[in-house]
């Protein structure tokens, strides 16, 4: 259990969380100039920009979700019916303020970057955004485990909300989930194989799994009226686990991976192990 902290102390999390979002503002203000009158604002897993955001929203519009968020996230817990209990978990409430808001600066950095610089290699923006969300779900997943009970942060379920146990085992559950999870999402952004398929794999199970297991363990759900739907979920879960396996192991050994050709140009679908076709691209 964590040391409880007076809530008055601005910690230096907090303060670094203020900086971050002025950060962000700063660098928006002294690159104003020279960004583009359109904001590159998504790029799919080609590589490609497919939507532009005007340049005032374009450029703002990350460092005011950040600022909601420094603002929000301490009103979240004055207004939490149990908001004694972020007492003792302050240290981790404060990481994972800032785990937040430090993504959305890593984000906005990669967003000004290439509204000035051309795109390094197609799978660029991919693997920055895919790394990113690996490394916030494994900071997420390491305290994960410290949260107690509360109305807006941690895996908040029926289960876990009505048993207090239950919580504390689902937290640590999925707080492995993600950590694994996100180390999972780290080696794909590296090795960059299916990242469509791989990666939205990981975030459902990430998502769902500590879901399932809150269930599971939840004290009536232990009683013998409950063993046959303890035995129909488990068996629930076995059929999607396989199933999961079955569709990737078709995915990986299909032939689908190839060049297509779009608006003039050769993209990858999938991973083809063949180089990009040197005929144009009609």
């Amino acid at each position: 259990m964590e040391t409880p902290l007076p809530s008055r102390i601005v910690t230096p999390l907090a303060a670094l969380k203020v900086l971050i979002v002025a950060g962000m503002f700063a660098a928006g203000a002294l690159l104003y100039s020279r960004l583009p009158e359109q904001i590159p604002s998504h790029w799919n897993f080609a590589g490609q920009v497919d939507d532009f955001t005007a340049k005032p929203w374009g450029v703002w519009m990350l460092p005011l979700v950040a600022l909601a968020m420094a603002v929000l996230f301490p009103l979240f817990r004055r207004i939490d019916p149990r908001r004694e209990n972020y007492e003792m978990f302050r240290h981790s409430w404060d990481m994972l303020q800032l785990c937040f808001v430090a993504f959305m600066a890593y984000i906005y950095g990669m967003q000004l970057y290439l509204s000035l610089q051309p795109l390094p290699s197609p799978d660029f923006v991919g693997r920055f955004v895919t790394f990113g969300i690996g490394m916030l779900f494994v900071v997420i997943g390491n305290y994960m485990g410290k949260i107690r009970q509360n109305f807006f942060v941690g895996m908040r379920t029926p289960w876990t909300l009505s048993d207090p146990e239950v919580w504390r085992k689902s937290q640590r559950f999925g707080g492995w989930a993600f950590v694994l999870g996100g180390l999972a999402v780290i080696a794909e952004s590296v090795i960059w194989w299916r990242p469509e398929f791989i990666f939205f794999g990981i975030v459902l199970i990430v998502a769902f799994l500590p879901m399932f297991y809150s269930f599971v363990i939840y004290p009536r759900n232990k009683t013998a009226t409950g063993k046959g739907m303890r035995s129909f979920l488990l068996l629930a879960l076995v059929t999607f686990l396989v199933g999961a396996a079955v569709a990737v192991g078709i995915r990986l050994t299909s032939s689908e991976d190839t060049w297509l050709c779009d608006k003039g140009q050769w993209v990858k679908h999938g991973s083809p192990s063949a180089p990009m076709p040197t005929e144009p691209c009609i």
